[in-house]
């Protein structure tokens, strides 16, 4: 899960994949510095694929399939494929007002 106070923070992530599955994540913030890694960023043969995320964008979902990785490839870290992001506008702050 990502860290609460990242969330807000995030405006590029890269999806660290090879043949059928994502590996790993690694989001940044606008000045391209790293927030937060999961799973195997590190995997040596991995190709890496960049995305922005808008100003006024967040992550509010996640939907993926869980790829048997140890059939697959023999190891136990866990992979996915067909991944999706869902992404949500970040809504102006609405003045409350005074109920009397």
């Amino acid at each position: 899960m990502i860290p609460k106070d990242y969330i807000s923070k995030i405006r590029s992530v890269v999806l660290h994949h090879y043949q059928n599955g994502i590996y790993g994540f690694s989001f940044f913030d606008k000045e391209g510095a790293v927030l937060w890694k999961h799973g195997w960023t590190t995997f040596p043969e991995s190709n890496e694929e960049k995305f922005s995320i808008k100003e006024n964008e967040r992550i509010v979902g996640v939907k993926a399939t869980l790829v048997d990785a140890k059939s697959w490839f023999g190891i136990h870290q866990n992979v996915y494929s067909n991944f999706q992001f869902q992404l949500g506008k970040k809504l102006p702050t609405i003045k409350r007002l005074n109920s009397t």
